[in-house]
C-alpha cells in the first residue's frame, strides 16, 4: 500500500506499482492521466480499511503522513511515523543508547 503524491513519482516506481498491483492512494492533482488508469487505484475509506487488516504503509512524501494521521490517527505507523519526523523526541528517545553522541 501506498500513499503517492503525484509531484515526486519516479517512472521506476509507477512500473513496480502497476506491475505488482500495489494498492494506491492518489494525493493530490493527478486528473485523468494514462498512468493512472494502470495502477490499483483506491478511494481513501477502502484504502485506510485495508489497513485494518494488517497491511504496512508506504508514502512518497511527508504529506501522505498528515493523510495518515487524518484516517488512522491510533495507528501504530502514524504514530511511529510522527515520531520519527520529530527530531528533539528522537534524540531524546535515543540519548540513552548513545550518550556521547549527544
Amino acid at each position: 500500500m501506498i500513499i503517492l503524491n503525484e509531484s515526486i513519482v519516479s517512472p521506476i516506481l509507477l512500473k513496480v506499482l502497476e506491475e505488482q498491483q500495489i494498492p494506491v492512494l492518489e494525493q493530490g492533482q493527478w486528473g485523468e492521466t494514462s498512468t493512472s488508469e494502470k495502477l490499483n487505484i483506491q478511494k481513501d475509506t477502502e484504502f485506510f480499511k485495508s489497513m485494518e487488516m494488517g497491511q504496512r504503509i508506504l508514502t512518497n512524501s511527508e504529506n501522505g503522513i498528515t493523510l495518515l494521521g487524518h484516517f488512522r490517527p491510533n495507528s501504530n505507523e502514524y504514530i511511529w511515523s510522527k515520531l520519527l519526523k520529530d527530531k528533539s523526541q528522537v534524540r531524546n528517545l535515543t540519548k540513552s543508547l548513545y550518550p556521547d553522541f549527544y
